[in-house]
């Protein structure tokens, strides 16, 4: 097999999984190993099966929604039903909106409101992002778009529609400015990365999905991730990323997030964040950012959440 057949057999096994705590991160994990193997094209077929096989944490499912009648009448509708959770007629009402307006229309709906709705560790953002970024990948194959409205529908009652299940903390800081260098905000990053590194893994999957949220869309992502690191959070998760005194050597790097990846606390988020330390490490100049890039790596090998020291 080529690393293209992995790759590609990869988005049907991202497609098909779904969620047992909070979202579906198979998605998300699935482009942050094509882009670790797009990086590290030494790492191989090996490495990549290795990767993959954190993935199994979410069980696999065939396309739901294609298993339901389309003679559904939703009293024109259908959004309601998916807000309201009504599985499994939600998956063929998901269907009907997208069949209404357009696949993108419903897209760029609920990453609008995932921008707009602060929540602890970013997660809306980061995975609508990824949708975003699968959504490429699913052109001209009936299954995969089948799949992948199936998975819309879950997230879409799971993380915009039930607002029990969104997680905030306050106080919210006061005074916020509104605008924020991308800068002051990768800081804020590092300052409270939270749980494996959230913030970190928001403010990467928004600036490179930034075209698609547009301009006011990405201010207000890099507005929730400085708003978000600056809430009184339980103590268990307050620590920060100080700088290493490590040298930068890219080699050395290159190990310690593939350590990461490979070694890090059994958890999806182990490939997802080595991915996002790599994406900071190749676009950051600053030497104390690269610095606390190669920390992070080091520490949430050890710990998804590492008590606040040097590397």
């Amino acid at each position: 097999m080529t690393v293209e057949a992995f790759k590609s057999e990869l988005v049907d096994q991202a497609l098909s999984r779904v969620a047992l705590i909070h979202h579906q991160h198979s998605i998300k994990c699935c482009l942050a190993i094509h882009r670790l193997l797009d990086r590290f094209p030494h790492w191989g077929l090996e490495v990549g099966g290795q990767l993959a096989e954190i993935m199994d944490e979410e069980p696999r499912v065939p396309a739901l929604g294609d298993l339901l009648s389309y003679d559904m009448d939703f009293g024109g509708d259908a959004t309601a039903v998916v807000e309201k959770g009504l599985f499994p007629a939600a998956y063929v009402a998901m269907r009907h909106r997208v069949d209404q307006s357009s696949l993108d229309e419903v897209l760029a709906e609920y990453l609008d409101i995932a921008v707009n709705n602060p929540e602890y560790l970013g997660h809306n953002v980061s995975i609508m992002c990824a949708f975003i970024g699968m959504r490429p990948l699913i052109e001209g194959s009936d299954e995969r778009r089948g799949l992948f409205l199936d998975r819309l529908a879950e997230l879409a009652t799971a993380a915009f529609h039930n607002t029990q299940n969104r997680i905030v903390f306050e106080p919210r800081p006061a005074g916020l400015a509104e605008e924020l260098s991308e800068l002051e905000v990768l800081r804020s990053g590092f300052r409270q990365p939270g749980y494996f590194g959230h913030q970190l893994l928001t403010f990467v999957w928004s600036r490179r999905y930034r075209d698609q949220l547009g301009s006011a869309g990405y201010r207000g992502a890099l507005r929730s991730i400085w708003e978000t690191s600056h809430w009184e959070i339980p103590e268990k998760n307050k620590f920060s990323i100080e700088p290493t005194t490590r040298p930068l050597d890219d080699r050395a790097f290159e190990n310690a997030v593939k350590g990461l990846a490979l070694t890090g606390p059994r958890n999806i988020h182990r490939v997802t964040l080595a991915e996002a330390l790599v994406d900071l490490w190749d676009q950051e100049q600053d030497e104390t950012i690269r610095a606390q890039v190669y920390a992070a790596a080091l520490r949430f090998t050890k710990s998804a959440r590492p008590v606040t020291a040097s590397a």
